[in-house]
């Protein structure tokens, strides 16, 4: 018996479209304005960039939000360079997710995925180092190829705080993690985001990683995370939680 192909699906992504007739553009079109509540888009950036995209296409897509990042990179570091460093700050936020977002249809081979990736983890790093506290890069010891990652502290004044350990799906990053639950910092708790061995971002830091080793499962290299964690000064032992998210 033949089927609706809209009957077999196992998930629908969108009950509404935002611009796209593509639903795949259209859902991470979706997932770049949901970074607006954190600092990490504009709506009027973003449907500039929408507009210049080709429905479907995407070799424009890439291109198009490419250019964006670039152009917000080169915007925050004007503004550093004239120590207007909030400016500078949210502009570099924004460069990341914009590279972040171009990358989610770029083919494997295409050789900017790995230059977005690189530029906009860059990008990311120095807003980090200008929030007050600053976020902080990490690494993790895990088997020969520690995970990197980032510390986010509580916007609190206690030596101790509840710390949230987040993990992405294979097609997130841990910068994300900074969008999608760095507001619990100004609600007292501390952030700890990793690329565990299956994540983008490890298998562009180490392109000899075994296959194998980045797809044997999450329970080792979670351990190590939650091993990590619970070793800081400034963890609250007792208040230690694990979220996720994915497709």
């Amino acid at each position: 018996m033949n089927k609706n192909i809209n009957e077999e699906r196992i998930m629908k992504r969108r009950g509404v479209k935002v611009y796209f007739d593509n639903e795949d553009m259209d859902f991470n079109l979706m997932w770049a304005l949901g970074n607006s509540s954190a600092g990490g888009a504009e709506l009027g950036e973003c449907m500039r960039v929408a507009s210049q995209i080709k429905d479907g296409d995407p070799e424009s897509w890439v291109d198009e939000w490419t250019k964006a990042g670039q152009r917000l990179e080169a915007q925050a570091q004007a503004a550093e360079g004239a120590h207007h460093l909030v400016s500078a700050r949210e502009a570099y936020l924004r460069a990341f997710s914009y590279y972040h977002i171009g990358t989610l249809s770029a083919r494997p081979q295409d050789k900017r995925l790995a230059e977005n990736w690189r530029r906009g983890a860059s990008c990311f790093q120095k807003a980090g180092a200008l929030f007050d506290p600053p976020i902080v890069p990490i690494e993790v010891p895990f088997q020969s190829f520690p995970l990197h990652g980032y510390f986010m502290p509580a916007l609190s004044e206690a030596s101790k705080a509840p710390t949230l350990i987040y993990v992405t799906g294979g097609e997130g990053w841990a910068e994300n993690a900074y969008f999608w639950v760095g507001a619990g910092r100004s609600r007292g708790y501390n952030i700890v985001a990793v690329d565990l061995p299956y994540h983008v971002g490890s298998r562009l830091r180490y392109p000899e990683l075994p296959l194998k080793n980045a797809t044997e499962g999450i329970d080792a290299p979670l351990k190590a995370v939650i091993d990590y964690t619970v070793q800081r000064p400034d963890v609250d032992l007792d208040r230690v939680a694990l979220i996720g998210f994915s497709f």
